[in-house]
């Protein structure tokens, strides 16, 4: 007993020296890299570690500042002080003490349990590495570094939160869809009221807690994913109508961002899910569908919103996809042997852009052509975690039978809404649907 007293103290103290090695080399990095702002900097770290103790452990908390509360105080603006979210960044000054010790303390049990991580870690490595060449300045060219420690301390959480516990699980899944009508409803209000609405390209576009329409869309389809799982689950008969009333809130919301790529994707995702139905579910699902088309349809019409008017405008119109043609070539004639292997560093897409295409907006609006400019192969590593997630859910879907099947094949479906999002749209770094996403 007394050596087991021993030994535990002798980790708190190796673990409490480890702390203060890292604040220290933190210091000397932040005070020669920024001066007074690394001063701030490390004064704010310092404050939250001691903080940590009191939240150490404490995963459903975080879960719920994280994916529920940081979106919806993210959107109020008058949060902002020099271009900084100060919810966004309070939560990360309390999360990173936290994190250190739980990555220190259970790196290898997540690593064993969720080998996908691992890939995961190393970008994250590589993204630290890249704010040293700092070629968009520090606090831009660490954004990329804050949203993936954000996805994987996220995951460690949950892991640990819903660790052996089917119950939690099925109530995290369930906060996650209520989370998906709430902001429906306000996209909604949105659309109806004019507030933080989008004018682009002459369409007013609405993107509900995410902020911009092309994240909402992606949001929106990690969630019909969730609740058409849920649909099809034994639990789902007995909510039956609330799933089904999340679903149509859903679809129309996504009306409202009017992205093409997550519209596109939205018809696959209900598509393949209504053809791994047995066949008397498979003619509810249809029927339901069509009823569910035919309401949206007469609230667009009774509401005059225009969301019809405004898709077909906007399937008609290829001139953002031309426009994307045209980015992308610009960016892959700029690459040689260094930059296929090293990339070129944090945000240079943008800085190069801006000079080789004036007057156009300039973001790559492709994960992986983003990916590959900025850091190159090496990069790549991220969608090795996602490939890694792919195979494992064709494998257990071929396999498996029953629940276990339905699993896999939503795990599948939300992994392919990740890949052809990142044919159009940088979403690697949407912070808020990536942590959905990956959860």
């Amino acid at each position: 007993m007394e050596y087991t007293l021993i030994l535990e103290q002798s980790r708190k103290f190796k673990f409490f020296v480890l702390g203060i090695i890292f604040i220290i080399l933190m210091m000397f990095m932040s005070v020669k890299l920024l001066g007074l702002y690394g001063y701030a900097s490390i004064l704010g770290l310092l404050f939250f570690t001691v903080l940590t103790p009191l939240f150490y452990g404490r995963y459903k908390l975080f879960l719920f500042l994280w994916l529920f509360l940081i979106p919806v105080l993210s959107v109020q603006k008058t949060l902002m002080i020099g271009g900084t979210n100060l919810s966004s960044f309070f939560m990360l000054g309390l999360s990173f003490p936290f994190a250190f010790f739980l990555f220190y303390k259970h790196m290898n049990e997540v690593f064993k349990k969720l080998p996908y991580v691992i890939p995961l870690f190393v970008f994250l490595v590589t993204l630290f590495l890249n704010i040293f060449r700092l070629n968009a300045g520090f606090s831009v060219a660490s954004q990329p570094f804050k949203v993936i420690f954000t996805v994987l301390f996220i995951i460690f959480i949950t892991y640990f939160f819903t660790k052996n516990d089917d119950e939690k699980v099925e109530k995290f899944l369930d906060g996650i869809i209520i989370f998906s009508v709430i902001n429906a409803f306000f996209a909604v209000i949105q659309k109806a009221t004019g507030f933080q609405v989008l004018i682009i390209e002459g369409v007013q576009r609405v993107g509900g807690f995410l902020g911009h329409p092309n994240s909402c869309g992606f949001f929106i389809n990690i969630c019909v994913a969730l609740i058409i799982y849920k649909l099809m689950s034994p639990e789902g008969v007995k909510k039956r109508k609330f799933y089904v009333a999340a679903l149509l809130l859903n679809i129309f919301a996504m009306g409202l961002t009017l992205s093409k790529t997550s519209i596109l994707i939205l018809a696959m995702i209900i598509m393949i899910l209504i053809l791994n139905l047995p066949l008397n579910t498979k003619i509810k699902a249809v029927s339901a569908a069509f009823a569910g088309f035919l309401i949206l349809i007469a609230a667009d019409l009774a509401l005059k919103l225009g969301i019809s008017e405004n898709i077909i405008s906007r399937f008609s119109d290829d001139n953002s996809l031309e426009w994307r043609f045209n980015v992308w070539r610009i960016l892959l004639s700029n690459m040689d042997f260094f930059s296929y292997l090293f990339g070129h560093g944090s945000e240079s897409s943008v800085h190069y852009l801006l000079q080789a295409n004036p007057g156009q907006y300039p973001k790559a609006h492709n994960g992986y052509i983003l990916i590959l400019y900025e850091y190159g192969i090496i990069g790549f590593t991220y969608f090795a975690g996602l490939m890694y997630i792919l195979v494992n859910a064709i494998k257990r879907y071929r396999k498996e039978s029953g629940e276990y099947r339905k699993i896999a094949l939503t795990i599948l479906l939300i992994i392919a809404i990740v890949l052809v999002e990142c044919l159009s749209e940088n979403v690697v770094f949407f912070k808020t649907p990536m942590n959905y996403a990956w959860v």
